[in-house]
């Protein structure tokens, strides 16, 4: 486990590192100058998020709603009137999420982990979902298991929430060179799927929203309740 961590962490410094240097370098005051044209405000949005064993880190992001003290309460949804016109078309890309780059070089995630949730959904779901925490054993990520299975951003029903959670756990239980492998492959399929649709295909949201086949673990994988 020490030689993986050691790997895990030397990957997530190169990775962080290149994409700081090679494209935030550059790209941080073309967004922020356009965010900044759009509407008042900052350029990042900063929310204090729970991190490995809960222990709270600043997760960063390219602001994409007007301020609001209802943004650290309530998650976006599809069509919110909070969320700005140059804000729709960064959530879309997903463009919004590259300053966590920076939060990985800190060590504050990792590019493969459960993603990081605010205070309050982990104290809200950690009362209603078993065995919750259990995804907090482990540094918080860029993507994970959850996310190329689909299980991402807002969430409207428990359920789904719990599936997310198992994966989580999952995850957490199984922690691999091979599954990070898996997760980083799958992770680069989605994204590239996703883009080509944004570029191409004016209805992004029917295309890239369409069902995925869905992972669960077999075999010799640690199997989660």
């Amino acid at each position: 486990m020490r030689f993986y961590n050691a790997t895990k962490r030397g990957i997530d410094i190169l990775v962080s590192s290149a994409v700081i240097l090679l494209l935030l370098s550059w790209l941080i005051p073309i967004i922020g100058l356009i965010i900044k044209l759009d509407s008042k405000g900052p350029v990042f949005f900063v929310q204090s998020r729970d991190g490995k064993n809960k222990k709270p880190f600043y997760c960063l992001k390219f602001r994409t709603m007007k301020p609001s003290w209802t943004a650290h309460l309530v998650q976006a949804k599809e069509n919110d009137d909070r969320i700005t016109r140059i804000g729709m078309f960064l959530r879309k890309s997903h463009l919004d999420e590259l300053p966590q780059f920076i939060n990985i070089f800190l060590g504050d995630m990792t590019l493969i982990g459960p993603r990081p949730h605010m205070h309050r959904d982990t104290s809200y779901y950690g009362q209603l979902i078993e065995n919750h925490d259990d995804r907090l054993l482990v540094t918080p990520g860029f993507t994970g298991l959850a996310q190329i299975n689909d299980l991402c951003g807002n969430t409207g029903e428990l359920m789904e929430m719990k599936h997310r959670v198992k994966l989580d756990r999952f995850y957490a239980a199984n922690q691999s060179v091979l599954l990070d492998a898996y997760i980083l492959y799958k992770s680069s399929v989605i994204a590239f799927r996703k883009v080509k649709t944004f570029v191409n295909d004016p209805s992004v949201a029917e295309t890239v929203n369409k069902p995925k086949r869905r992972f669960f673990g077999k075999g010799h994988l640690k199997r989660v309740a």
